[in-house]
């Protein structure tokens, strides 16, 4: 794969070269004990990062079994960062900053929604799992559950296993997910949303008992 030395000026607007095999060979150079390849593969990803496809070919990467597990931890870590200040608009951000805040697209957003992200995260070792658990939380924030109807059936669906370890992963994601109802002001829409929420929920919980 080409590394970040092979790239242009991360600077420059032209289309950067990018797969899940080129950024795991960045994110290897980040590890670098020399300053001068560590800074270019920053550099790299900083530029790629704005780029279309980075958000889901970054999920590849972290997806990726066979890649190496500090890598792929690394990368875990930054595509949860990478959604955390891009996912949505955050109004706070204008007028802070010279240049427009970067949001993911939404055709890169319902590709990474649709594209068997609790699958992914239950695949995962333990501290992958974990960042793409808290990951998976971010989205919920702003598309749970009007933008992301399936998340909610998908994690009650591997409930329904033997698999302990994966309904230990569902149930530490749920409660990160749910956790902003304890301090949601009370309205109708939060009404109409923990209804839904326990309509799916309770005969699940209730047969885990």
């Amino acid at each position: 794969g080409r590394t970040a030395t092979q790239h242009e000026d991360p600077c420059h607007t032209k289309r950067i070269h990018m797969d899940a095999a080129t950024l795991s060979n960045v994110f290897a150079q980040t590890f670098s004990v020399e300053p001068g390849p560590r800074k270019e593969a920053e550099a790299y990803l900083k530029a790629v990062s704005r780029q279309p496809g980075y958000t889901v070919a970054l999920l590849q990467l972290v997806a990726a079994e066979a890649t190496d597990m500090q890598v792929r931890l690394a990368a875990a870590v930054s595509w949860k960062n990478h959604l955390k200040f891009h996912w949505s608009h955050k109004d706070d951000d204008a007028g802070l900053k010279a240049e427009a805040p970067f949001v993911i697209p939404d055709a890169e957003k319902e590709a990474v929604k649709s594209g068997g992200l609790v699958g992914i995260m239950l695949a995962a070792p333990p501290l992958v799992q974990a960042q793409v658990s808290e990951a998976l939380a971010i989205i919920s924030t702003t598309d749970f559950p009007a933008k992301w109807p399936s998340l909610l059936p998908d994690l009650v669906q591997r409930m329904g296993t033997n698999d302990f370890a994966a309904i230990h992963g569902v149930l530490v994601t749920a409660n990160s997910i749910f956790k902003r109802y304890r301090h949601a002001f009370r309205s109708d829409e939060l009404y109409t949303e923990l209804k839904y929420v326990l309509s799916e929920l309770v005969v699940p919980m209730k047969e885990l008992l």
